[in-house]
């Protein structure tokens, strides 16, 4: 959890000044023993450089942390946002809490053989959903997607399936960062090997279950087990004596206490510094002295920069929609132009289903949306008046 959420932090710190990883994935990322996280291989980062006006792309990737949307694609043509990186955050996160288990792992049912990560992730098959149209079940010798807390259980299934046709449905990296902090704080510890940390909303241990599992293995062992090298071999299995004992009533789980963070609560991350746009991180122009409004880019480099990922396209479908479905009600004042209105209109709420298609597209941002909408009513309204006419 701790690592987890130092990722989170450190892609909200390259989000905030305008950074996309693309190539997000294991091998990128070096992690200490106090669970603190170096991004490395940052020459694939996508840049913009405020000052040339030019956007560098990310031209590589993996496909088994690349989202739907982007399977198949020329990496070298598309300009990334940070809801592609919020699909590789995710796959990281989950990959963290389950032992390396991907996402999309599991038990294929199908015809023939079974398809890799990347098809997986452009069907949408995300196995934990527990639905018969995926041919996917959980893999058996990987932990449970139950012993997850409920809130990163509900984090990855809006990334996971929620946002597979829809990348804003994802979950940003504040999402993670607070699910992350309520799961942290809600672990306990186990009474039999206090390695097994687990989300309190269990009733017993899952890492005990899982080393009846794995033949005796521990894969988290204890201090003692490591120092006696039980952890090297399963321990050997004595018979079982005919005798039933009785069954004892086991205590409730203790709150697990961070080291050195003197409590149950994970502590509260530093907030990231403000630097002036010559400070030398991030894409800031030149100059001396510190923004305003502690910003990196000036609000026209803003501007610029969201033209470069595409955020203020606009949806001239939206607006030629509007203009048909006025042209439609000012010739259906006269009764002589029926058929021209009736063609206006009818073309009018073609366009307009468009313009609410295109709007929805990541590029637009929902640009044109409320054009369309007016557009497809005004020449609802010019169709019924013609109706009304005969």
């Amino acid at each position: 959890h701790r690592t987890a959420r130092n990722l989170v932090i450190a892609i909200r710190a390259l989000h905030e000044r305008g950074y996309v990883v693309g190539d997000l994935n294991e091998s990128n990322i070096l992690v200490s023993e106090r669970a603190l996280v170096t991004l490395v291989d940052t020459d694939s980062f996508q840049v913009w450089d405020a000052e040339t006006g030019v956007l560098y792309r990310c031209r590589v990737g993996r496909p088994e942390f690349t989202p739907p949307e982007l399977q198949g694609k020329s990496f070298a043509r598309i300009n990334r946002g940070p809801e592609q990186d919020h699909f590789g955050v995710a796959t990281l996160v989950f990959q963290l809490l389950m032992e390396g288990t991907h996402p999309f792992a599991g038990v294929y049912h199908g015809q023939g053989e079974a398809p890799v990560y990347a098809e997986r992730i452009a069907a949408g098959h995300f196995p934990h959903l527990g639905r018969a149209d995926i041919p996917y079940s959980p893999s058996p010798a990987a932990p449970r997607f139950e012993w997850l807390h409920p809130v990163l259980q509900n984090l990855f299934i809006r990334c996971f399936h929620d946002g597979h046709l829809d990348p804003s449905l994802r979950p940003d990296t504040i999402s993670w960062l607070y699910g992350l902090e309520e799961a942290e704080a809600a672990l306990a510890a186990c009474d039999v090997n206090p390695q097994h940390v687990f989300s309190s909303h269990l009733a017993a241990c899952p890492w005990c279950e899982r080393k009846a599992l794995l033949g005796g293995r521990d894969p988290f062992p204890s201090v003692e087990a490591v120092r006696r090298k039980e952890h090297l071999k399963p321990p050997p299995t004595r018979p079982k004596r005919p005798a039933v004992r009785p069954a004892m009533p086991r205590p409730a789980p203790r709150p697990f206490v961070f080291p050195g963070g003197g409590g149950s609560r994970p502590p509260v991350p530093p907030p990231i510094p403000k630097r002036g746009r010559g400070s030398g991180g991030g894409v800031a122009g030149r100059g001396g002295g510190p923004s305003p409004r502690g910003r990196f880019l000036t609000p026209e480099q803003v501007r610029a920069l969201r033209m470069a990922f595409g955020a203020l396209r606009r949806n001239e479908w939206a607006w030629w929609a509007v203009a048909v479905a006025g042209a439609a009600l000012v010739t259906a004042v006269s009764p002589a132009y029926r058929i021209g209105s009736l063609i206006l209109a009818s073309l009018g709420v073609v366009l307009g289903v468009i313009g609410e298609y295109k709007a929805g597209d990541w590029q637009r941002a929902g640009r044109g949306r409320w054009p369309s909408r007016v557009a497809v009513l005004l020449s609802a309204l010019v169709l019924l008046i013609c109706a009304l006419r005969r």
